[in-house]
């Protein structure tokens, strides 16, 4: 069984400050674009909208002068503490790469492992023997996209998601990794969400696509509905 969990946050300090100000930018280019359906996967307009999803993660990604805590950390902090506490294993997905690398040395006292794209396979294999087999290793912090076919973490049965992108498959099949028959434990699955901000956006386009994969029999490689749902109007309220 699975159980959804969401926690928000509120952004606040500077890193609202450069939240708002991409917004705006954002908010004056949309409003100069002619038509109506106006994004694909590939647009440049995506790549900035993922720019928000950064910040609202942790603004450090897009601003190498950003200083101060992002909202979400101290949540995740506690939430990882709660899970240690009990006992149990736990995995942090994050979409951004730099922040996996920031959560690792983060967590490094506690034992963290890390894996993405970039690692090879060979050193892949060891880290998952490792977080399986190690009690000490009780913190894995990965990225969705180099998680996605073939991997059993069914040793955690948490998984926190500090950000997410507009991938459902990542998505999923990230889930899917402590979620398998072999899984005898109740997996809680902690989506951090930073209110008002893309994030709230992200999960409702998630959700979304989720519910047409089901009605099309569950063929969600197949399923791009954002062409489908970012209208120009919608993308107006996201940035407004």
């Amino acid at each position: 069984e699975k159980i959804y969990i969401d926690k928000y946050v509120q952004i606040k300090g500077r890193q609202k400050i450069i939240y708002t100000q991409l917004k705006k930018e954002l908010y004056i280019e949309i409003t100069n674009i002619d038509g109506e359906r106006i994004i694909d996967e590939s647009s440049e307009l995506l790549k900035k909208l993922l720019r928000l999803a950064q910040i609202a993660s942790n603004p450090f990604l897009v601003d190498k002068a950003y200083d101060e805590t992002p909202a979400k950390f101290p949540l995740l902090d506690a939430l990882v503490e709660s899970i240690l506490e009990q006992k149990e294993k736990v995995i942090v997905w994050s979409c951004f790469v730099e922040n996996i690398r920031i959560l690792y040395r983060r967590y490094r006292r506690l034992g963290s492992l890390i894996l993405y794209g970039d690692i090879p396979i060979e050193k892949r294999n060891e880290i998952v023997k490792q977080f399986r087999n190690n009690k000490e290793s009780a913190i894995l912090i990965a990225n969705p996209a180099a998680a996605r076919e073939g991997l059993t973490l069914t040793v955690a049965n948490n998984a926190i998601y500090l950000d997410r992108n507009f991938n459902l498959v990542d998505y999923l099949q990230s889930q899917d990794r402590i979620h398998r028959i072999s899984q005898t434990k109740e997996c809680r699955i902690y989506k951090l969400i930073a209110k008002n901000t893309i994030d709230e956006y992200v999960d409702e386009l998630i959700y979304k696509k989720h519910k047409l994969a089901e009605y099309v029999q569950g063929d969600i490689d197949n399923i791009n509905v954002e062409k489908e749902f970012m209208t120009k109007e919608q993308l107006l309220e996201i940035v407004g």
